[in-house]
């Protein structure tokens, strides 16, 4: 095993009996009311334990901060991909031009 592997299973051990622990004390049922107008409209009340509440919205979070996160890099991608772009275009232009000698070398000095 290597020290990457060995540092996630000291870290992800004791979080999953964390998370274990949290589910087996966490089984009531809660009520969500999507209608904050009259809490006793039974038609938009869902009934879950606290803990599917809770990794729900955690995991709605991780969706939301992910999408936020790939919009935002979007200029940084397209900022890679024309530099790409222009390096290939370079590339080329170099392998079409003749092999330059040291004869061919103009030494300027510009002091």
């Amino acid at each position: 095993m290597t020290l990457k592997q060995i540092v996630s299973l000291i870290i992800l051990i004791p979080v999953g009996i964390i998370l274990i622990a949290f589910i087996i004390a966490n089984r009531a049922s809660v009520a969500l009311s999507l209608n904050p107008f009259d809490t006793a409209d039974t038609s938009l009340v869902y009934h879950a334990p606290l803990f599917v509440w809770l990794f729900l919205a955690l995991i709605i979070g991780i969706i939301i901060g992910g999408i936020t996160v790939w919009f935002t890099q979007h200029r940084f991608r397209k900022a890679l991909k024309d530099t790409q772009t222009e390096l290939q275009g370079l590339k080329m232009d170099m392998s079409k031009k003749p092999d330059l000698t040291k004869t061919d070398l103009t030494v300027v000095d510009h002091s």
